[in-house]
């Protein structure tokens, strides 16, 4: 529980800023995400905004999953702008995730803000057949509008010990997909969000299983559909493309794009469940799965590819799980996520296993 926690924790940092003139405090720290390794200063701050005086900021530390925990003040003198900030003398015991929440007062307004620290061992050097990995990164801390935030969720992952990562190729980081209408028409897509973003995992050693994931509207067979289930999306980012000469183009350029950077890629994933990450028939996903395998093969002949694993340990009649690809030797067979007993591996499972670099 506690390493999920950790987990949450790192990955779901919120870069906003108070609004201008707004009386605020806030836990800032020069290390990205207040995530430290053990025996390194925890270098933590009480940072005011909007203050109009000098001031005394309360704080309250505990231990998420245990006893510990400690209060105390410390004083803020603002300057003319109204920022300033002090150290807050935390003296954590050691390894552990901890909440942290700060209040303040200036005249009749008080102000509080909650936050976590977290203090993890220094971690191993990334290994190319490590099975430590995050097969998620929220879409939502990689904050477009935040220039330092590709770094700081990539050092968060190696802090963490990860040696992978799996990077979701959504509509929002396939970047501007622009279609231009003719016979045939032509499209593209500048992938430069992803490309900041798999250029600071590397930066950090981490390697990268690349999903295509969604679909983007322009090249959608449905892009009026804006049905939503869950987390998975509106419904034209989860049916086939309408044009596969399109999306095969967009997916030959994406897979040279990424040649040195991603050497695994997964097609879809948990597709078996009922109109959920794929709405398409098991056909459908049959002929997707050939025309996105081809397609990136096209564009880096090297990497391995497997369509994603299915959500259940039956799956679903007439789901994507019962079709069978034509192109059956370019991806690995669809798998159920039933623990059976296997025979030892000479390598390691596709999606399992840390993907080559």
């Amino acid at each position: 529980m506690g390493a999920l926690l950790l987990i949450g924790f790192a990955l779901s940092r919120v870069f906003a800023q108070p609004a201008l003139g707004l009386f605020a405090v806030r836990a800032t720290s020069p290390r990205a995400g207040l995530l430290f390794t053990e025996g390194e200063p925890v270098d933590v701050r009480a940072h005011v905004i909007g203050a109009a005086a000098r001031m005394s900021v309360e704080y309250a530390v505990k231990e998420a999953e245990g006893p510990w925990q400690n209060t105390g003040s410390v004083v803020v003198t603002p300057g003319p702008d109204g920022t300033g900030e002090a150290p807050l003398p935390l003296e954590l015991p050691g390894r552990g995730l901890y909440a942290l929440a700060l209040a303040a007062r200036d005249g009749g307004q008080r102000v509080t803000n909650e936050t976590s620290v977290a203090v993890v061992f220094p971690p191993a050097p990334p290994g190319a057949q490590s099975k430590w990995g995050l097969f998620y990164i929220p879409i939502a801390v990689l904050d477009a509008t935040h220039p330092d935030a590709p770094a700081e969720v990539a050092r968060n992952i190696r802090l963490l010990g990860a040696s992978w990562a799996r990077y979701n190729f959504w509509t929002q980081t396939y970047g501007k997909v622009t279609v231009t209408e003719g016979d045939p028409p032509t499209g593209t897509a500048d992938f430069a969000r992803a490309a900041s973003e798999i250029a600071a995992l590397r930066q950090e050693g981490v390697s990268i299983l690349g999903e295509v994931a969604q679909m983007p509207q322009v090249l959608s067979s449905r892009p009026e559909a804006t049905d939503q289930v869950g987390d998975a999306g509106p419904l034209w980012c989860r049916v086939k493309p309408r044009d596969y000469g399109l999306w095969d183009q967009m997916l030959e350029k994406l897979a040279a794009k990424f040649a040195d950077e991603i050497q695994v890629w997964e097609i879809l994933n948990e597709a078996d469940i009922p109109n959920a990450y794929w709405s398409g028939t098991a056909a459908e996903f049959a002929e997707f799965v050939d025309h996105t395998s081809a397609a990136l093969r096209r564009g880096n002949p090297r990497p391995r590819i497997a369509s994603g694993r299915s959500s259940t340990s039956v799956s679903h009649r007439g789901s994507p799980a019962s079709a069978r690809s034509s192109s059956g030797r370019a991806t690995s067979r669809w798998r159920s996520s039933r623990r059976t007993p296997r025979r030892p591996r000479t390598e390691p499972s596709v999606c399992s296993a840390a993907p080559p670099r």
